[in-house]
């Protein structure tokens, strides 16, 4: 079973560009195959 790490500060949705791009990178993995990491931008 593959894992996937995804780190960005971009949101997975289907209202922005690159929100919509991850889903469709990503999107066929099971939430027990993906994690994402969301560093804090200041």
């Amino acid at each position: 079973m593959p894992k996937v790490l995804l780190i960005t500060h971009n949101p997975l949705s289907s209202y922005t560009n690159m929100g919509k791009t991850l889903q469709g990178l990503v999107g066929a993995f099971d939430k027990d195959e993906l994690k994402k990491v969301c560093p804090a931008i200041s």
